[in-house]
């Protein structure tokens, strides 16, 4: 009897640290499967002893109610989100949190969250400055009837680089070009959308013209499995099935959500499933999460190799619904090349066989835009030529991120300027034919 009041106690005290942790520390889906069959197992063994189960729970929740409550005061409320696109996205709409403003100590990008084996000698920290308007778009000041609408994803928001460098902004300030950043991690079909509802909900000014930005990483769908060979990552962890992916990203997500906006206060930090993660990675990928490391001028760089692989993908395809009340009032689109592609001239032994040039995605993008009024430029030159000159710390890329540097903006913000300039006196438009504009002094 002593064996069994001994189970009947400690299951439930094991049910209940799990349901605390669930709400509070993130743990992934497989943890909960496991403490699941915990609490199946123990249902029965605890229901023969139900007085001392209850005991031990009321214990068990005491103790760690008085964890957790010290956890409120000495965790600090950004405590596990590194950057700033988590800590002030909002978990039910794609804005982030209105009215924002706040300097984000950011330790390190997005390649050490990506590949739990990246060096930490890898990383860059820096302070980030971050401004949302009221709609919770990435803009100093409200809409005040601007015509020309910058539309993205992360590159123009510009995760993890301050609000002074980005696009918007360097053209607002250099360039006099009056703009209104409308960009959040999305997909092409969420920048059509973004836009075309942004014309009756702002409303945007009746001459609006939106600006399109696609990145060659992760805008074109995800090249066939059967590309991966032509990459050497260095070794070959074998990929979880799609359908089991979806399901774990799916639960993970959903708690996630549930933690925001049902129970706020519960800001307890993601530890365990960062450590969780790590677990998992030393024997299988999500996805192909690899981080290539490859010295430029002399300092290591990463590059995500997933998005490499698509920078490789002869035959990349766009998800896009081309409507036409989006597309005849567009003005520009610009291609973002990956730090694979910028990069591949300067690396000494390329992992992955040359890279078609000019880059298959921008070809869709013309082919598939051809129609429409408006004028398409590929930004591939312009940042592989700044490379070629920069120095090992004025790369375009961040060498710990998937994302351009302040310094890369700055590389393109002519071109993008000129563009906006010159947006109706000629369709094809190269880089070669646009017309230079001397920047603000």
């Amino acid at each position: 009897m002593n064996k069994l009041a001994a189970v009947s106690t400690s299951i439930p005290t094991l049910v209940l640290v799990a349901g605390i942790w669930w709400l509070g520390f993130g743990l992934p889906a497989y943890f909960d499967l496991v403490f699941l069959l915990v609490l199946l197992v123990g249902a029965g063994v605890a229901l023969r002893r139900a007085i001392e189960v209850l005991i031990a729970s009321v214990s068990c929740l005491l103790a760690i109610g008085v964890v957790i409550g010290a956890a409120q005061f000495l965790v600090a409320p950004e405590y596990g989100t590194y950057r700033e696109n988590e800590r002030y996205s909002l978990p039910n709409r794609p804005v982030y949190q209105p009215n924002i403003e706040a300097v984000v100590q950011q330790p390190h990008g997005d390649l050490l969250v990506i590949d739990p084996f990246v060096p930490q000698s890898l990383a860059q920290s820096r302070d980030v400055f971050f401004k949302t308007d009221s709609r919770g778009y990435r803009n100093r000041t409200e809409y005040a009837g601007e015509v020309d609408i910058l539309v993205g994803d992360s590159f123009i928001v510009a995760n993890g680089t301050s609000q002074e460098q980005n696009l918007s902004e360097v053209l607002i300030n250099k360039y006099g070009i009056k703009n209104y950043n409308l960009s959040y991690p999305s997909t092409p079909l969420a920048y059509e959308a973004r836009f075309k509802d942004s014309l009756t909900t702002f409303p945007l000014a009746k001459g609006a013209r939106a600006h399109f930005f696609f990145y060659e990483g992760n805008d074109f769908e995800v090249p066939p499995p059967e590309l991966n060979k032509q990459l050497d990552i260095g070794y070959a962890k074998p990929l979880l099935p799609e359908a089991i992916v979806s399901a774990l990203d799916n639960y993970e997500t959903f708690k996630s959500k549930i933690r925001k906006i049902y129970i706020p206060i519960l800001r307890a930090p993601s530890l365990l499933n960062g450590v969780a993660r790590r677990f998992e990675a030393r024997w299988v990928d999500r996805q192909r999460s690899a981080v290539l490391l490859v010295d430029v001028h002399g300092r290591t760089v990463g590059l995500f190799s997933a998005h490499t692989l698509s920078a490789l993908n002869a035959a990349p395809q766009l998800d896009l619904a081309y409507d036409s009340v989006v597309w005849n009032r567009a003005g520009c689109v610009f291609f973002i090349p990956t730090a694979a592609r910028v990069y591949e001239g300067l690396i000494a032994s390329p992992a992955w066989s040359p890279m078609a040039q000019p880059p298959p995605a921008f070809e869709l993008l013309k082919k598939k835009l051809a129609s429409y009024p408006l004028r398409i430029v590929d930004l591939t030159p312009i940042l592989q030529a700044f490379a070629r000159g920069a120095s090992a710390e004025t790369l375009p890329f961040w060498s710990d991120d998937t994302h351009w540097s302040g310094y890369g903006i700055a590389a393109v913000a002519e071109t993008v300027a000129n563009c906006i300039w010159e947006k109706w006196l000629q369709k094809d438009l190269t880089v070669q034919k646009i017309a230079t504009r001397r920047p603000l002094d």
